[in-house]
């Protein structure tokens, strides 16, 4: 999956280059710590597009409970997976946390 080589490329990269950044992961907090400067450093980073980086940025815009279901599903052993990333980018970008437990459900469904 291409979000998984993103977050890979840019935890490798980063802990190459030094950062003081405990987790290394793509999140807000590679800025914050100065490991990149902004979106656009992420992006030459992962080799993707600014606005790549921020379909999977906006993903942390999920409710919390969504996040960790997304995070515990279990990998696909072949063919695809039951849920895309793709399904759930409208769903990040829904205000309301109880519109976006709604929509997820759908998608589960």
């Amino acid at each position: 999956m291409a979000s998984t080589r993103l977050v890979h490329s840019l935890s490798t990269r980063a802990k190459a280059i030094g950062s003081s950044c405990s987790s290394c992961t793509l999140d807000a907090n590679l800025i914050r710590k100065g490991a990149v400067r902004d979106y656009a450093d992420l992006a030459r980073l992962g080799h993707v597009t600014r606005a790549r980086v921020m379909q999977i940025m906006n993903l942390l815009l999920l409710t919390p409970d969504i996040q960790e279901e997304i995070l515990m599903l279990p990998r696909a052993s072949a063919g695809r997976d039951p849920i895309s990333e793709r399904e759930v980018r409208p769903i990040a970008t829904t205000p309301g946390w109880r519109k976006q437990q709604r929509l997820w459900r759908a998608v589960q469904a």
